[in-house]
């Protein structure tokens, strides 16, 4: 094999690399202005709608020069305005776009690139995706020379792959941030949630269930398994996360379980235990990852939150001190208690709940705190 072909083989390697881990841009900058003989390279993800840069990679630039750029040259880029006439996908060489003869009058030239002894640019959008656009250039010195056919032939050839790194890294960040967001969303449950793959090991646990394990409330989690404090609970604990993975994963029938585990200290309220099966994508991968199987719903009222008081009075169009008084009800306190904790007489602690009741349209204080419980304000 050629050397060219090599050096072409491993920067294709690299944008793929890079898709997938965006720090390897370096990398790639690197190799592409030492494969073109050039002294600077640059990758830049922007939106032509604010000339805002989004991300941005380079190799051969001070910092000084990316920073000036970016919060003033962008807007005063020749080639930049100049590329936009043309198709995304192809590469030129910067006559191409704008005549040297013209390059060398604008500010841009005399206060950007000739300070950084960059005279010759070849490059274009690779691609265009509404207003962002990625654009890739490398750049040389006024001694080096300009580029040749041969040179832009060769730099032609990554366009492909320039092109499929950008959409796997845009659809790897999609994913992510989906991901993201629903362990964000499932941080604000009242409940532990935990999932497990197929080999039994705890992949996700939302806050409640780490607040849980760490309080030390009758669970356990080791090298990365659940387990239960006594014997008798985790045996029947390990039964029902088998028998939900086993159905999950298509080779069992059980539904569902649940069990009662008793916190730690023998006192308080034990936890509530659901584990049931979750079926994982049916799409066949060529690497298999283990997938996961179950779930494993826990519930504690030693644990529960106090509902978000602001909450209930935007929902319920309430005042402080009745979204205070309802908020009290739902963690169990009875009216005596409620005015003990705000030094207020029985009479009043009434007169709240009875237009508390007319403002929700409940008329008994299990109906308020179903209500309430059930309400973004338990979340």
């Amino acid at each position: 094999m050629k050397r060219d072909e090599q050096q072409i083989l491993d920067l294709i390697g690299l944008t793929y690399e890079a898709a997938m881990v965006p720090e390897k841009w370096a990398d790639f900058l690197k190799n592409l202005a030492k494969f073109l003989h050039t002294e600077a390279a640059f990758l830049r993800i922007s939106d032509t709608s604010t000339d805002q840069v989004q991300a941005g990679y380079s190799y051969g630039h001070n910092d000084q020069y990316m920073s000036y750029y970016k919060e003033h040259f962008i807007k005063r880029d020749p080639y930049r305005a100049a590329l936009k006439a043309y198709p995304a996908g192809k590469f030129y060489p910067g006559q191409a776009a704008l005549s040297y003869d013209n390059l060398v009058k604008t500010d841009f030239y005399n206060d950007l690139l000739r300070p950084n002894n960059l005279h010759y640019t070849l490059g274009g959008f690779a691609v265009r995706d509404g207003p962002l656009v990625l654009q890739v250039a490398v750049q040389r010195s006024k001694h080096t020379g300009d580029f040749r056919q041969e040179e832009i032939d060769r730099f032609s050839q990554l366009i492909p792959h320039l092109q499929r790194a950008f959409k796997i890294n845009r659809h790897i960040t999609h994913l992510e941030h989906r991901g993201g967001m629903a362990e964000q969303a499932l941080d604000q449950l009242g409940i532990g949630i935990i999932l497990v793959d197929e080999s039994k090991q705890v992949c996700f646990l939302n806050r409640k269930a780490d607040a849980i394990i760490t309080t030390q409330q009758g669970l356990r989690l080791t090298s990365s398994k659940l387990s239960a404090s006594t014997p008798q609970d985790n045996s029947q604990l390990q039964q029902l996360i088998q028998e939900a993975v086993l159905t999950g994963l298509r080779r069992g029938t059980d539904s569902a379980g649940a069990i009662r585990i008793m916190p730690d200290n023998h006192s308080g309220t034990p936890l509530s235990i659901l584990v049931t099966p979750l079926n994982p994508s049916s799409i066949p991968t060529a690497f298999a990852t283990p997938q996961v199987c179950a779930g494993i719903f826990i519930g504690s009222s030693n644990l529960a939150d106090r509902p978000d008081t602001h909450v209930i009075q935007m929902l319920y169009d309430l005042t402080p001190s009745e979204a205070r008084l309802a908020a009290e009800l739902t963690c169990g306190f009875n009216l005596n208690e409620i005015c003990d904790h705000f030094n207020i007489s029985y009479h009043t602690a009434r007169s709240h709940l009875k237009i508390i009741f007319q403002k929700t349209y409940t008329n008994r204080q299990a109906e308020l705190v179903s209500l309430i419980l059930s309400s973004p304000a338990a979340l």
